[in-house]
This record gives structure tokens, sequence and C-alpha cells, in this order.
């Protein structure tokens, strides 16, 4: 009896994360939205970027990278940004021109959170030229 607490609790564990690693890498449900003269390198590139720069851009509860917090304050920022990785979703990507794009990011849980990020085109990639709160 002894050795069957730390078994069971060792396969309930690994079951648990590993559905968590499927759903955390599974494709999204949605698609996405693309107008404009972008390639399928551009959306993957501005796709990787926004996940990327999302966090430290939004204040408050998914901001992780504060400088001088406690240990106990970076665990749960690291918990939340998690959760924000998880439930965020790129919902549209606008463009004319294919140097300015309007990108629409949402929260796959909570519809009432909602953002549009304005980024440009540079030589070494992408950056944000504006960042609009649309939800909560």
């Amino acid at each position: 009896m002894k050795f069957r607490r730390p078994i069971i609790f060792t396969l309930a564990t690994v079951i648990v994360l590993g559905g968590a690693v499927i759903y955390l890498f599974a494709p999204p449900g949605r698609t996405v939205r693309i107008t404009g003269p972008l390639t399928a390198q551009d959306v993957n590139a501005i796709r990787r970027f926004v996940f990327d720069e999302r966090a430290p851009l939004v204040s408050g509860d998914f901001a992780p990278r504060r400088l001088g917090v406690s240990a106990a304050a970076k665990v749960k920022l690291f918990c939340r940004n998690l959760r924000e990785r998880a439930a965020g979703e790129l919902r549209s990507i606008a463009t004319s021109d294919g140097q300015a794009v309007v990108v629409d990011f949402g929260d796959r849980w909570n519809s009432a959170v909602r953002y549009e990020y304005y980024i440009q085109r540079t030589p070494n990639g992408w950056k944000i030229a504006g960042l609009v709160n649309r939800g909560l």
C-alpha cells in the first residue's frame, strides 16, 4: 500500500502535464483571418513576434519581465503568462501594403479581452508601433 500512492500520484501528474503540453502545442481551433499581401512566412513571423512581445508590453497581470520582484511574485507572473500563452489567439491580421499591419489578438476563454497591435515591418523583422486595448 505504501508504494501505490506515490505511483498513482506520479502517474496522475504525468497525465495532467501531458495533457497540458498537448493543449499548449495543439493548433488553434479558430483560423486566423488574413487580408492583404502577406506571405506565409510573414504570417508566421508576425505570429511569433506578437506572442513573444505581447507579455512585456501589456501592463498588469501578464507582464512577466519585471525587475526587482520577489521569487514568489515571479512564480505568480510566470503562471499568469503561461495561462496567457495557452488562452491567447490571433483573430485577424490585416494590411493594405504589407508594411503596416493591424493584428487583432484575443483571449480564447474570455471573449471580452481583446487587443489590437499596430506593427510595422523593419529591415530586421517587425516592431510594435501601437497597442490598443479593445476589451476589459
